[in-house]
């Protein structure tokens, strides 16, 4: 058990609800295998598989919450597209799962409008605990949708509230940027203002990267905190040689091995690293990249592969656990993450922690610290000629990268200082509440004469 400096007595009276804010987003999709991986399956009145993930972040945050504070009453609720009722898991640690039913309506996006969902069984169980003077801190993510607008302009008065924000943080300033199709910019400037009003109804809001803190807390009226996820340190360290996790998986000795780990979407920019392979096809070089994407985006990536003869340099692994996962990182001799827009990520700490030197596009925490600490490499987001001078320097022997230390990494993503930081937020979102409720009581029963 850890004990924080901190008071912490009002956390202790709350059910926290982790709001995972979509339904699956790829596990529903034909041909994903991602429902073989669910902790549990239910199968609907029209024969659909619906599943749950403990790998999914809130779930992770619980399993941690319940590891050190294990009379904390936790819950991740999410919207799932199959469900035809609520379907409710409890895990061994005590964290309980709900998948609640959807319904569509049309919402706004600029002067566009297109079908959203969001949840009136939420909104009921949420409403009904209020009722019941049962104590509740929602977090929930920060993303102007259907489900989350709805919950901000209902609860907002009623309880604590933590808007969470996983991704880059840079459009939350809403910079109006010109375009010359006239059509184009007043629908951008449109969404801009609706983004704004959205931020007005929040009061507080953690970002897992600091670099426009000063800047949202200075235009808005909100309190911005940071905090991170950790790692787990005792799995995340070498335990073979790079030889032998070569020999273990076919990977050559002899190749200079840039290992991708990224989701394979077009965020993380897999098709600008494909045009750059096929630059470097002279080097004896081997780009593995892990995880999975939307099938139509992994068709194009694998019609890039034929089209410019890349198999002999490129490795596609689809999802892979993460003993897997370790072996490859063993295997590389970099890491490279590629992101147009990033917060994180965390696949990048994990070369950090263990012992990989870094090329990293300019985005997110990981980049922030890198320049921070003078290490690794950290090259524009969308430069692509000079990601090939760069990696060809590599290539060739002309580049070094500076290795961060591993104590400064470690101590970062430590789950316990973490959790303390994670209790000691919500606490404070919950005592502000608590304060803020106080005040109109008091106002209530002593109005000016």
């Amino acid at each position: 058990m850890i004990s924080p400096s901190t008071d912490l007595s009002f956390l202790k009276k709350y059910k926290i609800i982790f709001l995972i804010g979509f339904s699956p987003k790829y596990a529903y999709l034909p041909g994903s295998e991602m429902l073989k991986r669910a902790s549990r399956i239910w199968t609907n009145e029209q024969g659909d598989k619906i599943g749950i993930w403990k790998e999914d972040w809130g779930n992770q945050l619980g399993f941690k919450f319940k590891e050190y504070y294990p009379d904390i009453d936790y819950e991740v609720w999410r919207p799932d597209i199959r469900a035809d009722g609520i379907y409710e898991h409890i895990f061994e640690n005590g964290v309980k799962n709900k998948s609640f039913p959807v319904k569509y309506k049309l919402f706004s996006q600029g002067f566009r409008y297109f079908k959203d969902y969001y949840s009136p069984e939420i909104e009921q169980t949420i409403e009904s605990y209020c009722k019941k003077h049962q104590n509740i801190v929602l977090l929930i993510p920060f993303s102007r949708k259907l489900i989350t607008s709805r919950l901000l302009k209902k609860f907002s008065d009623k309880a604590p509230i933590l808007c969470t924000h996983f991704l880059n943080a840079e459009k939350l300033l809403c910079k109006v940027k010109f375009c010359s199709n006239p059509i184009r910019f007043l629908q951008n400037s449109f969404k801009t203002i609706q983004r704004q009003r959205h931020i007005s109804c929040i009061e507080n809001l953690l970002l897992v990267h600091k670099k426009y803190i000063p800047e949202l807390e200075k235009k808005y009226n909100l309190k911005v905190y940071f905090n991170t996820f950790g790692a787990d340190l005792s799995f995340w360290k070498p335990d073979k040689t790079k030889k032998e996790s070569r020999l273990k998986y076919n990977i050559s000795v002899d190749k200079l091995v840039i290992l991708v780990s990224s989701r394979l979407q077009p965020n993380y920019q897999i098709e600008k690293v494909l045009n750059l392979v096929t630059k470097l096809k002279s080097y004896n070089v081997l780009f593995i990249f892990t995880s999975h994407g939307p099938p139509s985006y992994e068709k194009k990536l694998k019609q890039m592969i034929e089209e410019n003869n890349l198999h002999n340099y490129v490795q596609f692994t689809g999802y892979v656990n993460e003993e897997v996962l370790k072996d490859l990182y063993i295997a590389c001799d970099y890491f490279f993450m590629s992101s147009l827009y990033n917060a994180g990520p965390m696949s990048t700490f994990i070369a950090m922690l263990m012992g990989k030197p870094v090329i990293s596009t300019d985005s997110g925490l990981a980049a922030e610290i890198l320049k921070e600490k003078r290490c690794g490499l950290i090259i524009p987001t969308c430069n692509y000629n000079y990601w090939e001078k760069i990696f060809r320097n590599i290539l060739e022997g002309k580049q070094q990268i500076k290795l961060i230390d591993y104590s400064f990494v470690s101590h970062l993503f430590n789950w316990q200082s973490i959790i303390i930081k994670w209790h000691t937020i919500i606490n404070t979102v919950i005592q502000q509440s608590e304060k803020r409720k106080m005040a109109v009581k008091n106002k209530l029963n002593h109005p000016k004469v």
